[in-house]
């Protein structure tokens, strides 16, 4: 914990120390494609570790402010999970026990990024997204979620390309039978995308 709040802290350190401002405006959009590793606990996921993937697309609708940079948008986001299911004695979920489970998960939230006009953006964001969980043709369930996830985003317009390092959580839960079942994931995530400046400055 002390190392990540270490490296936070170096990367806020270096945006307030670059001399060179990178333009922001309202109408920035980006396209990412991100790898994550996620930590799951609960009453679904046999898997305690795995591998998730999710691709982003985010748009500004409000360029720079003056409190800290702060720069608003929109972002919708695609989550693919794969795992596999806890047995029948642990699995209170209506899903096939040992199966491979499968979620895909859309996702509308608001994205804000502090230091906008800098190299390096700490930003924060919350949105809805509904779960889509299936183990078989005939066995998948619909939940709703709040997904919350912090990032860091390395962007310059002298590249299209930027970076991002960041994590999501998420969670969702099942009452079947008077039993509350409750599944959780924690995903730290890479990710590399294309960017590309607006108009409006």
């Amino acid at each position: 914990m002390r190392a990540i709040v270490g490296i936070v802290g170096c990367l806020l350190f270096a945006s307030a120390g670059f001399s060179t401002s990178v333009l922001a405006s309202e109408g920035d959009t980006s396209l990412s494609q991100r790898g994550g590793y996620v930590l799951s606990k609960g009453d679904l996921s046999r898997d305690t570790n795995h591998v998730a993937l999710m691709f982003a697309a985010a748009r500004s609708f409000h360029g720079p402010m003056s409190f800290l940079g702060l720069e608003a948008m929109h972002q919708l986001s695609f989550l693919y999970d794969s795992f596999y299911a806890l047995g029948e004695d642990q699995l209170k979920y209506p899903i096939v026990p040992h199966a491979q489970a499968r979620i895909i998960e859309p996702t509308f939230a608001f994205d804000f990024c502090f230091f906008s006009t800098r190299r390096v953006r700490p930003c924060l964001g919350a949105g809805f997204s509904a779960v889509y969980l299936q183990s078989s043709i005939q066995n998948y369930q619909m939940y709703a979620a709040f997904p919350a996830q912090a990032r860091i985003m390395y962007a310059s317009f002298d590249n299209i390309f930027f970076y991002e390092l960041g994590v999501r959580y998420r969670s969702f839960q099942n009452r079947t039978d008077g039993y509350l079942a409750k599944h959780a994931d924690l995903m730290s995530f890479f990710g590399i995308g294309l960017f590309f400046p607006g108009q409006g400055m």
